[in-house]
C-alpha cells in the first residue's frame, strides 16, 4: 500500500527521484503524530492524501488535514488520489 501511495504522490506532484521517507506509527492522535514525526525527521515536505468525507464525519472527527496544517514544521502538500 505504501509503495502505491508513494508512486501516486510522486506522479501527482512531479517529485521525480526525490528522496521519500515512509514511516508507519501507531497513535491515537494521528495529526499530532504526523507533526511530531515530521519534526523528528527534519522533513521538508509532508504529503497528505485527501478523501471525501461527509459533514457528520467532519463534525465528529474534525479535519486532520487542517490540524496538520496548523502546526506543521514544514510545507504540506495535499493531494486527492484516484478513484
Amino acid at each position: 500500500y505504501l509503495e502505491r501511495a508513494e508512486a501516486q504522490a510522486r506522479e501527482a506532484m512531479a517529485l521525480g527521484e526525490a528522496h521519500v521517507d515512509t514511516l508507519v506509527a501507531v497513535s491515537d492522535d494521528v495529526p499530532k503524530e504526523i507533526v511530531i514525526q515530521a519534526g523528528r525527521l527534519k522533513s521538508h515536505l509532508i504529503c497528505l492524501g485527501a478523501s471525501a468525507r461527509n459533514l457528520t464525519e467532519r463534525f465528529v472527527w474534525g479535519n486532520p488535514i487542517e490540524q496538520v496544517l496548523a502546526s506543521a514544521p514544514c510545507d504540506v502538500a495535499v493531494y486527492q488520489g484516484g478513484p
